[in-house]
């Protein structure tokens, strides 16, 4: 029976919450929890509790993301593992990107290695800790759908030869990877523009998931739209002759 790579944290963290030896999570340190060790199903329960206050949540995923980061692998797997419905939903949403190919496993491996990298940089300081965990896992999965996506359409044609260039009316997706891709807009302005224009993810949220000022991205985004409609309706060449043009 083949297990996913998700399947494989949930069962891995099984072993940890419920095995012959239970990892348990010592409270009172750096956190508001009683001053003694807490088992893991008790910790999930806390996380998922509606009732609980979001300062405590991320005081316990600020402990999760120190822990992770000085464990070669037993604190990383249980952070996922607490974190897994979040890794699912990223999972989904991604493929939705991709919605024809049946690569689901490496897809969930891509979460996975976004929300690994992003316990070891997160800004813990910022509040929604899991919730910025998962959206760095969902960004990295995208990412992959989408370039394995551009890669199956490329290896259907029917030979290698040069193709003229791409329509510009293709998926926004592909049209915002190509501008990145050449430099027009940044991968940030990208994704906020993806996020918020056409995933309707307001610009708050979406500014708190990537780690950034909300005016910071508001003029992003809006530095970012302007330099995609110039790109694309073709007013930055006649902007380059124009200027080209007053400096004779």
């Amino acid at each position: 029976m083949n297990i996913s790579p998700l399947e494989n944290i949930e069962h891995a963290y099984l072993r940890y919450a419920h095995g012959p030896d239970p990892v348990h999570f010592w409270g009172g340190y750096s956190t508001d929890l009683p001053n003694r060790s807490h088992t893991l199903p008790e910790l999930a329960e806390l996380l998922t509790d509606k009732k609980t206050p979001l300062e405590l949540k991320d005081q316990v995923w600020e402990s999760l993301t120190r822990l992770a980061g000085i464990s070669r692998h037993e604190w990383k797997t249980i952070a996922a593992g607490l974190a897994i419905r979040g890794l699912k939903r990223a999972v989904t949403r991604a493929r939705f990107h991709a919605p024809n190919i049946d690569l689901r496993d490496d897809i969930e491996s891509a979460a996975m290695a976004g929300f690994i990298e992003a316990t070891e940089t997160i800004h813990t300081g910022k509040p929604h800790i899991c919730a910025r965990l998962c959206q760095a896992a969902y960004i990295n999965a995208r990412r992959y759908a989408i370039e394995l996506k551009q890669y199956q359409q490329a290896m259907c044609s029917a030979v290698y030869e040069s193709h003229p260039p791409p329509d510009q009316h293709q998926h926004i997706d592909l049209v915002l990877i190509d501008a990145i891709e050449e430099g027009i807009i940044t991968k940030r302005q990208g994704d906020l523009i993806l996020e918020t224009r056409l995933e309707k993810r307001s610009l708050r949220e979406s500014a708190t998931c990537l780690d950034i000022e909300f005016t910071k991205a508001r003029d992003e985004r809006r530095h970012g739209e302007h330099e995609l409609y110039a790109w694309l309706t073709g007013h930055d060449r006649e902007h380059a002759r124009s200027t080209k043009g007053s400096t004779k």
